[in-house]
């Protein structure tokens, strides 16, 4: 599959982007999918991006991606209906993206539970939608719940996570010598 291009600019400082990146290079799919669950969309979708690219991406962070794009389908069908061309957007394009990876089946690993939503509760609105995704996309994945991240030796990102709380490691420049990193 082609790497997702992004258009828009990453909302991050660099520094706080590099670090960012940093942990996610360093850690795995368990963690990427707490991250996923909890992301504020207003920091941009960079890392969510990044995390949907990658082979050991599993099946339940895909979903959690989706599901957090579902606002997009809502305004293209929208759109559509008012016989307006849809805005496409870096979401629109991760959206097609994430859509594009599942059809072809190119999410092998599948270990990790879904969110705990039933399709009749909150996707009767989105199937009827003509996108053109798959109606699996919203059904439930059975599997393990990811174990939180341990955020004790991580810095702030301030309202990035809809926790308020980050999976960083400290930033040097506010340590002071000798103190933990």
């Amino acid at each position: 599959m082609e790497p997702l291009a992004l258009a828009e600019r990453d909302p991050m400082d660099h520094a706080e982007a590099a670090r960012l990146s940093a942990w996610l290079a360093a850690n795995g799919p368990d963690q990427w999918h707490y991250l996923a669950q909890r992301w504020n969309f207003d920091y941009g979708i960079h890392p969510l991006a990044w995390i949907v690219q990658q082979p050991d991406c599993d099946r339940a962070t895909a979903q959690q991606i989706f599901l957090h794009l579902t606002d997009y389908l809502r305004m293209w069908d929208s759109a559509t209906k008012a016989g307006r061309t849809p805005r496409v957007n870096d979401e629109v394009r991760l959206l097609d993206y994430v859509i594009a990876r599942w059809k072809a089946d190119d999410f092998p690993r599948s270990e990790l539970e879904s969110a705990k939503i039933t399709r009749e509760d909150v996707f009767g609105e989105l199937l009827a939608i003509p996108y053109g995704f798959p109606a699996s996309m919203v059904d439930p994945i059975d599997g393990r719940a990811v174990d939180p991240v341990p955020w004790g030796k991580s810095c702030r990102l301030g309202s990035r996570l809809r926790t308020n709380q980050a999976v960083l490691p400290p930033d040097p420049s506010h340590s002071s010598p000798g103190s933990p990193p």
